[in-house]
């Protein structure tokens, strides 16, 4: 969960502070929407449905991170990641503009999983030896 809340930490700070940034959150909301649609429903508030898509993003991470990221190739896990948050978003029927327009977007969407997973390696180390 470190590694996710991580990710989302670093985004959110670099989406405020840099025009040119990516907006992953804009993936997570249209994917959100999409779904919500398929069952009739709808979050009207953005506050609330920004909300919504921060948790399921950190749970979503979580899972992927426990699963990926706490062995040696947690690099390769977060390149993975990465680069398939550049790719299936036109495959599942999602704008991919708000991570693909451009070189730096595209460059900081895999850096930001980069890091998520190496912060999650690194928290995993740490309470390995504390229970070994």
């Amino acid at each position: 969960m470190g590694g996710a809340i991580a990710l989302n930490l670093i985004h959110e700070i670099v989406r405020k502070t840099d025009a040119h940034a990516p907006h992953v959150n804009e993936l997570g909301e249209e994917a959100l929407e999409k779904g919500l649609r398929r069952i009739n429903r709808k979050i009207n508030n953005p506050e609330h449905r920004n909300l919504a898509t921060l948790g399921a993003d950190v749970a979503s991470n979580t899972l992927y991170y426990a699963a990926t990221a706490t062995t040696a190739a947690a690099p390769l896990s977060g390149m993975v990641a990465g680069v398939a948050t550049l790719l299936l978003p036109k495959y599942v029927g999602l704008n991919p503009a708000p991570v693909n327009a451009s070189p730096k977007k595209k460059a900081l969407t895999i850096g930001y999983y980069l890091a998520g997973a190496m912060i999650c390696r690194y928290i995993f180390r740490k309470l390995d030896r504390k229970v070994n």
